[in-house]
């Protein structure tokens, strides 16, 4: 507030701010809105742009897969014409013949000596094998055979686990069957056999099993 001289006396000025006090913020509000369109009008030319990049290049892979289909088909329909093409059975067969021969291949090379006398050290005392099966595509041993408890079992898995010629032992198949044995009687004091009459079938019951063993020499013999 200014004084100023009049004819009646000093003269007060007053100067008022007329301006709202919201003016200041509200032009920063609006600047930044402006700047953020701005913004948003070259994202939206960019991504524009790009879509159009994209669908020209789009286009040019469909074009290229569909030349490529044409090749194909046309070659295709040449070996038909000269007679070079095979069905899928007749793919099939030949796969099957080719792995019939090296399975043939294997089992020229293979050593059964070899395997049993690994089955003969890994196989603990009180078990009986009834049949051993290859496979060599699997590169596996499948033995059938009987124990006398399923802790006898056990200890046939334990002990082929423990052998280094073996691993991967899993039991397809266990069951309890009752079995009989001719029960011969022991000899007397004087050395005589008892009588063929005297003996009588026995039962008892045995744990009949079936399982596969890898064979970690890959049933090669080496």
């Amino acid at each position: 507030m200014k004084l100023a001289s009049g004819p009646s006396g000093p003269i007060r000025r007053l100067h008022v701010n007329l301006a709202a006090r919201g003016y200041a913020m509200a032009r920063l509000l609006q600047t930044a809105m402006v700047l953020i369109l701005l913004a948003s009008i070259g994202y939206g030319s960019w991504c524009w742009m790009e879509a159009g990049r994209l669908t020209e290049d789009t286009a040019r892979r469909v074009a290229s897969v569909m030349r490529a289909q044409a090749m194909n088909q046309g070659f295709a329909a040449t070996l038909g014409q000269d007679g070079l093409t095979r069905s899928q059975a007749e793919i099939d067969e030949v796969y099957r013949r080719v792995d019939f021969a090296n399975q043939l291949a294997q089992k020229r090379s293979f050593s059964w000596t070899l395997l049993l006398n690994h089955l003969e050290a890994a196989i603990p005392g009180r078990t009986s094998i009834q049949s051993v099966r290859l496979d060599f595509k699997e590169s596996a041993v499948n033995l059938k055979g009987r124990v006398i408890a399923l802790a006898d079992l056990n200890g046939l898995v334990d002990s082929l686990e423990r052998h280094e010629s073996f691993d991967k032992v899993r039991i397809m198949s266990h069951r309890f069957q009752e079995v009989e044995e001719d029960a011969r009687s022991p000899r007397s004091k004087r050395g005589v056999r008892a009588t063929a009459k005297s003996a009588k079938p026995r039962k008892h019951r045995v744990v009949e099993f079936e399982l596969n063993v890898g064979y970690a020499r890959k049933l090669s013999g080496l």
